[in-house]
């Protein structure tokens, strides 16, 4: 591992302002378009979050080939594991492929904060090891130094985002307090709880951290 470049306290200090300002900012902008919008008795559209976040819940015994093809490159190996997935083209036929496996949506900048800050890891020479200064900067030679600046790569889709997202280990997270709240056969807009969850996949999140 290459020597690090020991950052002071103020300067990560800095650091995770400026990233939490300008997130702060985006959401701030973000209201007031809505805002403004129904002043003029509009919708404000906001444009698709940068990233979708997948959970396996449940068993692909019997799976189709495809489906299993989908969920391994999905690095969704084993239930209540959970990926970030980049949204384009590419991705959303996969996810659509494997819904009936997977419940998937967006998440808030409070849960992605929280998910990175008390599950994240990462991959150094192929296993799984906690993010540190020391490790941040023999990946990202400086590019990276916080968890912070992870957080906002992945709520806005900064254009290190996605080398970030392949670096991350896939997210163990616990079995939902109080359950799925709905039959895992059934698609969510059914009453049950696999695929498309939206917005409201970060209640889901929420119980499993």
């Amino acid at each position: 591992m290459n020597a690090v470049q020991q950052l002071s306290p103020k300067e990560v200090e800095n650091i995770t302002v400026s990233c939490i300002k300008r997130m702060k900012k985006f959401l701030a902008e973000e209201e007031r378009k809505t805002k403004e919008a129904e002043e003029r008795n509009e919708i404000y559209v906001p444009g698709e979050a940068p990233f979708f976040f997948a959970i396996r819940i449940r068993s692909a015994l019997r799976a189709p080939p495809k489906v299993i093809k989908d969920l391994k490159s999905l690095r969704l190996h084993r239930i209540h594991t959970g990926t970030f997935v980049v949204n384009n083209k590419s991705t959303k036929p996969m996810l659509h492929n494997v819904k009936s496996y997977i419940a998937y949506g967006t998440l808030s900048l409070q849960t992605i904060r929280r998910m990175l800050y008390e599950r994240a890891f990462c991959k150094y020479n192929g296993e799984r090891k906690n993010i540190t200064p020391e490790v941040l900067f023999d990946r990202f030679g400086g590019e990276i130094n916080t968890i912070e600046e992870i957080v906002e790569a992945l709520f806005l889709g900064r254009t290190n985002a996605s080398a970030i997202n392949k670096w991350l280990w896939p997210f163990r997270l616990s079995s939902p307090r109080k359950g799925y709240g709905g039959r895992k056969i059934r698609d969510f807009v059914d009453g049950g709880s696999t695929g498309d969850h939206g917005k409201y996949l970060d209640e889901l999140v929420s119980r499993m951290l």
